[in-house]
């Protein structure tokens, strides 16, 4: 099923994500919303292997721009 969180970044420069998939072969999409609703990120999209996968998000948007704080 879809999971899906809010982690607050207020402060953080760099965002750090472990995720851990339990099945052999899993469709990830993660991706970041700003306080609108509105997409400013795609971090994953397709299919993830099994096991420990770290994701670093440094407040970027697609584009490479720097967002607001």
């Amino acid at each position: 099923g879809v999971q899906t969180c809010a982690l607050p970044i207020c402060y953080a420069k760099v965002l750090g994500l472990d995720i851990y998939l339990f099945n052999l072969d899993s469709e990830v999409k993660l991706e970041i919303y700003n306080i609108s609703g509105h997409r400013v990120r795609e971090l994953v999209n397709g299919i993830q292997e099994l096991g420990l996968h770290r994701i670093q998000w440094n407040a970027t948007n697609d584009h490479g721009q720097s967002l607001p704080w």
